[in-house]
């Protein structure tokens, strides 16, 4: 009896030393729990290692659209063939020529500017240019009236001026085919116009008639002609870098090229070449371009040529 009463008090006494070594036990395994989360916040996580990432994978945005400006100063030597309609019909043929120191002191207007916009290969250039001058030395050779040509020297005893107005348009698409450190080679296509507005005033020796009587010109008489035409065009252009960078100002010199050729109301063509120096945002080229129409005999314009120097500057945006 005294053996089971010891053994059961002692089982007793150990019994609230066992509940709180539990309870200890649970606190310290609830600790990490009940945290405040301040504390694990305030711990910076680690860097992740940096990865590679593969160069076909980097998003490359396209370039942007650029602009260029060509203000240019052409100065060319005009050659012209007019058949002028005569009022009651048939036509005088008359010719021009005329240099730069002839019509610069008559130049009543004149505007030259070309331009292009260009996105990654493709681009769109145009060109245009008026000139509304004063000329002299036009020479009517011939009256067409409907029968045998007549030689005009029997009646016109002189021209007494003429005023020139030409408009010349380009537009057309292009595609670069070919590019690098080099230079660049762009092939085209696209349309010309040429809109000729004339008008000659003559002296007559004596009054031109028609067989059957009418006058057709007293003592003096007015030529007037106003013509559009319109050809297609195809051709190429562009530059050739001549050397390395230079020194000053971080530029280069370039051999500019130009060609084109087409044909609608009539046949033409154009070419340019000549020496420039190019920066990032400005060039400047001299040169020289040369412009030709060429339609049949009994064409309102059988035959427009200009040539002549070409300054052109060039301006990037």
């Amino acid at each position: 009896m005294s053996s089971r009463r010891i053994d059961s008090e002692g089982r007793a006494r150990m019994q609230p030393k066992r509940c709180v070594g539990a309870a200890i036990s649970a606190l310290f395994a609830l600790a990490p729990l009940t945290a405040p989360r301040a504390q694990t916040a305030s711990v910076p996580a680690p860097a992740p290692a940096p990865v590679a990432v593969p160069a076909s994978t980097v998003a490359v945005e396209p370039p942007p659209l650029t602009v260029n400006l060509y203000p240019y100063l052409w100065l060319p030597t005009i050659r012209t063939t007019v058949n002028y309609p005569i009022r009651g019909g048939g036509t005088a043929t008359t010719t021009l020529r005329t240099t730069p120191g002839d019509y610069i002191p008559k130049l009543n207007f004149g505007a030259m500017l070309a331009g292009d916009v260009e996105y990654q290969r493709f681009s769109l250039l145009s060109d245009i240019m008026y000139l509304n001058v004063g000329a002299t030395g036009e020479r009517v050779r011939t009256f067409n009236l409907g029968l045998v040509p007549t030689d005009a020297s029997k009646f016109v005893q002189a021209t007494q001026g003429t005023r020139l107005g030409t408009t010349i348009w380009t537009l057309a698409g292009g595609y670069k085919v070919a590019e690098g450190d080099w230079g660049a080679v762009e092939a085209f296509a696209g349309v010309r116009l040429v809109s000729l507005d004339d008008k000659t005033n003559l002296s007559l020796g004596v009054g031109l008639s028609r067989p059957d009587g009418s006058v057709v010109f007293g003592r003096s008489a007015g030529l007037t002609v106003n013509k559009t035409i319109a050809d297609g065009i195809g051709g190429v252009r562009g530059r050739v870098f001549v050397g390395s960078v230079d020194a000053f100002g971080g530029g280069r010199f370039f051999v500019p090229f130009y060609l084109d050729a087409g044909e609608g109301a009539n046949f033409t063509w154009q070419g340019f070449t000549g020496l420039g120096y190019q920066t990032k945002t400005f060039g400047v080229s001299v040169g020289y371009r040369y412009l030709s129409f060429r339609g049949g005999g009994d064409a309102t314009i059988p035959k427009l040529n200009l040539g002549g120097p070409i300054i052109t500057g060039n301006f990037t945006f």
